[in-house]
């Protein structure tokens, strides 16, 4: 990397912030499209809407996600023994080291798992039609149902 205070450093670090902001509202805007998706197949194949379930166990999983993050963000400091209260500049460069060569790898293999994870998404685009022009048909009929029934 350029040294600090450099506006090559600026630079590259404002590009890699952009870069990771874009990919991740990107991946958000994705998983959401999917949730919806589930919603709809679940509702095909059970014939009852459960998007309430759903969504809520998303969120539940996203915290758990989120708590188990931090629970491994601190377990890492304290495999390279990082100091508290640490002065900026002041860090011993072997453990900023350490935590390079553990964090890395770590993110990576994370990412990787959670890419590898979406092959299991077996929902395509004809499904996805099949599953609204089905639940289009239900839906007219329950409506059909419900007024031949209130009659």
């Amino acid at each position: 990397m350029p040294a600090n205070h450099t506006s090559t450093l600026l630079t590259i670090l404002l590009a890699s912030y952009f870069l990771t902001a874009a990919f991740g509202l990107t991946g958000f805007i994705i998983i959401s499209s999917m949730m919806a998706d589930v919603v709809e197949d679940v509702a095909v194949v059970t014939g009852q809407r459960s998007e309430g379930l759903l969504f809520a166990a998303n969120g539940l999983l996203n915290k758990c996600i989120n708590g188990v993050g931090v629970f491994l963000s601190g377990l890492l400091l304290a495999v390279v023994h990082f100091p508290q209260h640490a002065v900026q500049g002041q860090v011993a460069p072997a453990i900023l080291r350490n935590f390079a060569l553990i964090y890395a790898p770590a993110i990576a293999s994370c990412s990787l798992i959670s890419i590898a994870l979406l092959l299991f998404y077996d929902i395509d685009r004809s499904t996805h039609e099949r599953n609204v022009e089905r639940l289009e048909e239900v839906g007219i009929e329950r409506v059909a149902n419900e007024a031949a029934s209130a009659r």
